[in-house]
């Protein structure tokens, strides 16, 4: 009687365990730093999905159509700046919406950021990012690098 009652305990307290186990291990994934709430769009806004948004064909159409685009003059009296880091989202239609300068605001960007921001913003033909296949709103950084030669 002493064994099953021991049997018993021990089933109970490995079964307790197995499950303490079971349940704790989706709480150590943190969904909260994978996307938030975005006020200009008033939706979810993601920072990775399973497919990210691409510009047309790919990495070469969007530099391509960004140099395109680029109006910039470089003057002596400009500082000389040689990359800038770009963040926007591309929404679920694969527009880019909301181009900014990486820890700066408006009034303070340098002709060099101005001309970046206003050739992205032409750069409309993106597919949309997806999450287990749905269209979603998606963040992105892009360091652009300018050579004056």
């Amino acid at each position: 009687m002493l064994r099953r009652q021991r049997f018993i305990v021990y089933s109970v307290f490995i079964l307790c365990n197995c499950l303490i186990i079971l349940f704790s291990c989706g709480r150590n994934r943190d969904d909260s730093k994978t996307f938030y709430y975005d006020p200009v769009l008033c939706d979810t806004v993601y920072l990775l999905v399973e497919e990210m948004p691409v510009y047309k064909n790919g990495e070469i159409d969007y530099i391509t159509d960004f140099n395109k685009g680029l109006q910039y003059n470089y003057s002596p009296n400009d500082s000389l700046q040689t990359s800038v880091l770009v963040k926007f989202i591309i929404d679920k239609k694969g527009r880019l919406v909301n181009p900014e300068i990486e820890g700066k605001m408006n009034d303070e960007l340098t002709p060099l950021e101005n001309a970046c921001i206003k050739s992205l913003s032409t750069l409309q033909n993106w597919s949309c990012g997806k999450k287990d296949g749905v269209p979603v709103n998606v963040f992105c950084k892009k360091v652009i690098r300018v050579d004056f030669q």
